[in-house]
């Protein structure tokens, strides 16, 4: 990966070799890392999942070929072994010990991306991606209350009279039937849910009983810097014992609507018998990152192990991008019997669209993403949502809970010594009070403000029932006053009659609060006495949506905001009027609503809030219920009761927007949930569905409307064969119980004529040279494959790879090749290079034999270029043959590959500049010849002049006249510096065609394999759908014009590192490493239309030695001279090379060697 270029300059000594990556990033690996630093991820720090966790990381034989790190390192959480430690193609930096979860951060200065990029170097990794920033997802956008705010609050009771009537998802009395429908008798007593969120004011007089105190209690806790009721793991806290927010009421609010005590005052939480555990995470803004949650992940794990009866843990926040980090230690710790309730959202975003943006049940059994819904039962304007990817509905808007005491608020609505109130109604009801009149007996009235009438009273405005309110129904009684906005961003004002109130005295306030469209409409509060005098009121809010600087505050559809303004008491002694400025920025002719507009004093510490953020924790509440009510059924089994919950008498349009088709009903869940469908396996035409609740009697089931034949059935498993077609891409699985209740989920189906994979037989124990081997210790890392005859070759390891597990030891080190005959299905190990290589580079077949590059140094000399040899192996005799040293122009770093029948070169390099076309190589002598085949040019990113270098690169077409490049090397637009690519490109035997890739794609982890076909190519690596998801796809197809698209079927369920193919014969070979799958290895084939080299007339019985060859390196000539770094092009399968670590090396010393002889400035020499 690219240095930063002064450094470069100041010392050529970090250009050193660059080995292969284990792994590199969930979403990308490359400078194409999804997201914008500093929004979407913390720049200069990563995530990294490691064997042996930090100490691993920083210990010299983990280190690899640095000296020590750029970087320091924590560790977060650790995933413990409960099987046979397994190499799963990756070296272990202790075997036997977990794997962990890590926060590295750059000491040098160096980005994400360089911080990932030098992350390739290290054998222990497994996955590398970047710290994503994560925001809480209250609608209002839970913006920071600011100490001035909170000071303003200060001085009133959060004790109050019972409020539960205001909750309406507890008891709606605007449609009874959209609220939780919570039985009486489950209280969740014995439970303990963690709210990770900005922490739990453990004062507040609801919340205090509610709070789980056993913190102290056990020592692997306390041992994390845990407190009395859980830890503090924010990045900008210190105190990690103090859980107390600071001025972000945000969790303070989502913990009340999970548990506040049931005990007649205040609020009611969803679950009042459980324990709250804070755990601390958001700062005052409420952001987070990957790392504060992995903390808090690591301390419930803990606590679990411990014995605390942790059920449930809320997260009201997310980002752009969950990344693969976040799911596996969600899926850890749903192992332990926790589930993870999510908030999907309120971009009002289609998640199954966007990628990374959701964490649900269709991808994990132990994660809920929740969706939020209004009290008249309708999806809610904001929510995200997704048919797939969000999993049910729960109340999400005007949701009334706990905030910080020290911010309590003045809520006529909710006060009880209001001097002034009305909510516009004709009577008192269950969700609005009676109006309460002034000292002298009159109601509070408006008018249009006319300044040529006294008073500046102009027409009388009339209360509108809630009926007529089309836009902005009610949510307190039936009637609100609605104020019309006149033209589009034009303000208007409204004017009350004159009040009297005797005895004011000091610390009054007005509140009130409004509605309007789409939150695109403002409200402005003044206070006019007796003498004209007018006085702007600063009205605030304890979510953030004000503007005391110029004196408005912003309100939204659905929300109902409650804002407050303190007043003075020399504005009241004698009659003062009300003022209220409105515009709307939606449309002309608008309105915004106006309602519980009052003064008085007392202050609560409750408020509304609207969001998923408010939705998730009802859900999670409701978890406590059901896991107390069912405490033997572990996570996956809430979890599906939640889904199997869903009431879809309300808003049709849920049925399109989330995996249930409704909102949670917990009398359901408890009782009688409906089919919850998990895990959907396809074998051909067999499906296999795993799940909950189908019944023991048979029932039926539709694969893409259409009934499949059942084989059996059971209460958590349904075997069915498709009759007819196979529906292809994502398609509904729905069961039908006995009863008629049902279920469903989704799965990409490929049909029989689809490519369909064969798996492959792999090397084991009887092996012949298998253990012991690198084969074995490095699975397909550090390797290189190609074909000819009826077999395929493996090479692999090298001294720069390999020294990390021997300490250094070169006389351990070696460079093997394997064969795999395709006929057969057997391996065999053949003869080692018989000079170790310091860097294997590529393997290539031409005329029956094979053809490899590598990079040799003498030991002390590992920072000098070294000398680049193309050795040969000739399967008729079983033995190496050491061809010519490559010394011309354009040969080093460039990639082999068996094109028109000739050996050629393409994308080498020299000191100052690039290959511009293809090279045919003379094997016998070294010689280059070029070729009319240019390397591709992008104009938008590359610097003027210059192409692609370094490419992973394979030949097509039916003449085996066309190329595809998977990834490259470059010199960027303004050449200050280099850069890797992985947008493949189409070379069609006349130009270059850039790929049109599809939207929402992760690009490989490490390498990718390329197939070229008689018209197009086939490359495994590139992503979409998340790892382990049922939509889960990594191979493309790319045609000739460039498009791609995905194949249904991937290689694995799981994402793949280090993956090698080729297409050969008939068939798509790719195997690949990935620490998910049983053995750590995949190795399948499937069909395909390959564009095959010529082969030999007769060629030759390869000849197997009796026994491996030891590799014997005390006589080799391996002496280096020169400076600069060497290159690592891996993967060569019939000309398939890797570039991905090669094209770093290239682009350090290309891009240093350049600046150095100031060429940055004078492009006419990269032109020429």
């Amino acid at each position: 990966m690219k240095k930063k270029l002064l450094a470069l300059l100041l010392s050529l000594s970090l250009l050193i070799s660059v080995q292969p990556a284990p792994a590199l990033a969930q979403e990308d690996s490359s400078t194409e890392i999804k997201g914008v630093a500093g929004e979407d991820y913390a720049d200069g720090q990563a995530i990294v999942l490691i064997e042996g966790g930090a100490a691993a990381l920083n210990s010299r034989s983990a280190l690899g070929r640095s000296t020590s790190p750029a970087f320091a390192a924590e560790d977060l959480m650790t995933f413990e072994n409960t099987a046979e430690p397994q190499t799963y193609g990756l070296r272990s930096a202790d075997a036997g010990a977990g794997q962990e979860l890590v926060l590295i951060t750059a000491q040098d200065g160096s980005s994400t991306e360089e911080l990932i990029g030098s992350l390739q170097d290290n054998p222990a990794v497994t996955l590398a991606e970047p710290n994503y920033i994560y925001h809480e997802t209250a609608f209002e956008g839970a913006a920071e209350t600011t100490d001035a705010t909170a000071a303003d609050n200060t001085g009133g009771t959060a004790y109050a009279a019972d409020l539960s009537g205001y909750q309406w998802s507890l008891n709606n009395s605007i449609n009874q039937a959209a609220d939780l429908n919570v039985p009486s008798g489950l209280t969740g007593e014995g439970v303990v849910v963690a709210v990770l969120d900005s922490g739990i004011d453990d004062t507040h007089p609801d919340l205090h009983s509610q709070m789980w105190d056993e913190g102290l209690n056990y020592p692997a806790l306390t041992a994390m810097g845990g407190g009395k009721y859980g830890i503090n793991v924010c990045h900008t806290s210190e105190d990690t014992t103090d859980t107390n927010p600071e001025v972000n009421t945000h969790g303070v609010h989502c913990a009340g609507i999970i548990g506040a005590a049931w005990d007649q005052q205040g609020i009611d939480g969803v679950a009042g018998g459980m324990k709250l555990m804070a755990l601390r995470h958001s700062d005052d803004g409420g952001s987070s990152y990957t790392s504060d949650s992995l903390k808090a992940y690591e301390y419930m794990s803990r606590a679990v192990d411990a014995g605390v009866n942790l059920r449930a843990v809320n997260n009201s926040w997310g980002g752009t991008y969950y990344g693969e980090a976040l799911r596996l230690a969600v899926d850890a710790l749903g192992q332990k019997g926790v589930l993870s309730i999510f908030a999907s959202g309120n971009s009002a975003q289609d998640a199954d669209n966007v990628s990374g943006t959701s964490l649900g049940f269709n991808r994990i059994p132990y994660a809920i993403n929740v969706n939020a819904m209004n009290a008249y039962g309708e999806v809610s304007f904001f929510s995200n949502y997704g048919q797939r990817g969000t999993d049910i509905y729960a109340p999400g808007v005007q949701v009334l809970s706990t905030i910080i005491t020290g911010q309590a608020e003045y809520n006529a609505l909710l006060a009880r010594d209001n001097r002034l109130y009305t909510g516009f109604e004709t009577a008192a009801s269950a969700t609005d009070k009676a109006d309460v009149p002034d000292s002298k007996g009159q109601s509070l009235s408006f008018y249009t403000y006319d300044a040529a009438k006294p008073n500046k009273m102009g027409e009388k405005l009339t209360p509108a029932e809630g009926s007529s309110l089309t836009d902005y129904r009610t949510v307190y009684g039936s009637r609100a006053l609605s104020v019309s906005t006149g033209e589009k961003e034009a303000w208007s004002s409204i004017i009350s009659a004159p009040i009297t109130l005797d005895n004011p005295g000091d610390g009054l306030s007005l509140s009130f609060t409004g509605n309007g469209p789409d939150a695109d409409s403002l409200i402005s509060a003044s206070i006019r006495t007796a003498d004209g005098t007018v006085y702007p009121l600063q009205a605030t809010c304890n979510v953030g949506w004000q503007n005391t600087d110029k004196n408005y505050v912003l309100i939204g559809r659905d929300d109902w905001i409650n804002y407050s303004a303190s007043l003075k008491t020399e504005w009241l002694t004698d009659s003062f009027q009300l003022i209220f400025d409105v515009v709307s920025y939606a449309a002309d002719n608008d309105s915004v609503v106006l309602d519980a507009v009052g003064i008085g004093s007392e202050k609560l510490a409750y408020t509304n809030m609207s969001g998923t953020s408010m939705a998730a924790p009802a859900v999670t509440g409701s978890v406590a219920l059901l896991s107390a009510a069912h405490p033997t059924e572990d996570a996956a089994t809430i979890a599906a009761r939640v889904v199997g919950g869903a009431n879809r008498q309300l808003d049709a349009d849920m049925d399109a927007k989330c995996l249930s088709g409704g909102a949670l009903d917990v009398a359901k869940a408890s009782t009688d949930p409906d089919p919850a469908l998990g895990q959907i396996t396809q074998d051909g035409s067999a499906l296999t569905l795993d799940g909950h609740f189908f019944g023991s009697n048979q029932g039926s089931v539709a694969v893409a409307g259409a009934n499949a034949t059942i084989t059996s059935w059971s209460d958590t498993q349904i075997k069915v064969t498709l009759d007819g077609d196979i529906p292809e891409g994502i398609s509904e699985v729905r069961v039908t119980r006995a009863d008629k209740a049902w279920g469903r989920n989704y799965k990409a189906l490929s049909s029989k004529s689809e490519s369909q994979y064969e798996s492959l037989a792999l090397p084991d124990s009887g092996t012949p040279g298998y253990e012991g081997s690198y084969f074995q210790l490095l699975g397909t890392a550090t390797s290189a494959m190609t074909a000819t005859g009826q077999k395929l070759y493996l090479a692999l390891g090298d001294i720069d790879y390999e020294s990390v597990l021997v300490e250094n030891d070169r006389a351990k080190c070696a460079t093997e090749l394997w064969s795999y005959d395709t006929q057969a299905g057997s391996w065999e190990r053949l003869a080692d290079l018989p000079e170790t290589a310091y860097n294997l580079q590529n393997l290539c077949a031409w005329q029956g034999k094979l053809y490899l590059t590598s990079i040799h140094k003498e030991k002390g000399q590992e920072k000098e270029r070294g000398r680049q040899y193309l050795w040969c192996y000739d399967p008729s005799t079983g033995g190496w043959t050491r061809g010519p040293e490559l010394t011309e122009d354009y040969t080093y770093g460039a990639s082999l590959i068996n094109y028109k029948n000739q050996l050629v070169l393409a994308g080498g390099y020299t000191q100052d500049t690039m290959a511009k076309t293809l090279l045919a190589l003379d094997p016998e002598t070294g010689k280059t010849t070029a070729l009319d085949v240019p390397l591709p040019y992008d104009e938008e990113t590359m610097a003027e002049g210059t192409c692609a270098y370094e490419p992973s690169i394979a030949v097509c077409g039916q003449n085996r006249d066309q190329l595809v490049i998977g990834s490259y090397s470059y010199l960027v637009r303004d050449m200050s510096s280099t850069s890797t690519s992985k947008s493949p490109w189409y070379y069609d035997g006349q130009s270059w065609i850039k790929s049109q890739l599809p939207e929402n794609m992760g690009a490989p982890q490490s390498t990718a394999a390329l197939g070229g076909l008689k018209s197009g190519a086939l490359i495994t690596g590139f992503n979409t759908g998340g790892s382990g998801s049922a939509g889960y796809r990594d191979t493309l197809r790319l045609a000739a014009d460039g498009s791609a698209v995905f194949l249904e079927e991937p290689v694995s369920a799981f994402a793949l590192t280090h993956v090698r193919g080729l297409a050969y014969q008939g068939s798509y070979y790719v195997m690949a490493s990935s620490p998910e799958v049983p053995g750590g290895l995949v190795f399948k084939r499937m069909a395909a239309d390959t564009s095959d080299a010529d082969e030999p007339a007769k060629p030759d019985e390869p000849v197997v030695p009796d026994k491996p060859v030891t590799p014997d390196t005390s006589g080799s000539d391996t002496s280096a001279d020169g400076a600069g770094q060497s290159a690592k092009a891996r993967n060569a399968a019939t000309g398939v090379v890797d570039g991905s670590a090669g094209a770093a090396t290239a682009g350090l010393m290309l891009a240093a060697v350049l600046m150095a002889m100031g060429l940055y400035h004078h492009r006419k020499s990269l032109k020429d």
